[in-house]
């Protein structure tokens, strides 16, 4: 039974990525991921890629292109708003506005209202950190509409290198309400 136990580790180790697992079933050290600028280099690129390909869909009101950019066509795009902007929605709204919402661009790209109505999502200091298999993305951003700013905050997504390049799993925003509280000049 031990034996058996042993060899369990082992692979349920090697499953999970744990690296090598001695006869014991202790652990050994893992090898470091994989850092090479080279590496990262590319990645980052390829990112910087997708973060193009994001800002042109929103642009463009492409909701397939936008929708491709997410792991397996999933669009996970979620928003918290500043306290005073929840208020004010609630307010404008007459209903309660969660702290967090599924709620974004997304859902209106192909709003015909807006089909000819200039949109667009300006991206400042975007910060990428990868290991070349998941990637974090935080940046300030601003919304606009009509060049006008209407929500401005900080953006992260969180990624994963697929078969077919690099994709987002994850889009969380913070926003505050421009008629509420102004972005400052520097973001």
């Amino acid at each position: 039974m031990v034996r058996l136990n042993q060899k369990l580790v082992v692979v349920s180790a090697a499953l999970i990525g744990m690296g090598s697992v001695t006869t014991a079933g202790m652990a050994q050290t893992p090898a470091a991921a994989p850092t090479s600028p080279a590496v990262n280099a590319a990645d980052v690129a390829a990112i910087e890629a997708v973060i193009e390909r994001f800002k042109t869909a929103i642009k463009t009101k492409d909701k397939p292109g936008m929708a491709a950019l997410f792991y397996d066509n999933k669009v996970v795009w979620r928003t918290s708003g500043h306290p005073a902007s929840r208020d004010a929605l609630a307010r404008m709204q007459g209903k309660p506005t969660a702290v967090v919402e599924d709620e974004g661009a997304y859902q209106f790209l192909d709003d015909p209202r807006l089909a000819k109505i200039d949109i667009e999502e300006r991206f400042y200091h975007p910060q990428i950190i990868t290991d070349g298999q998941i990637a974090t993305v935080v940046f300030n951003y601003d919304f606009r509409l009509r060049g006008a700013i209407q929500n401005w905050g900080q953006e992260s997504w969180q990624m994963v290198k697929a078969p077919s390049g690099w994709r987002i799993l994850h889009l969380l925003f913070s926003a505050n309400l421009q008629m509420i509280a102004a972005a400052p000049a520097e973001r």
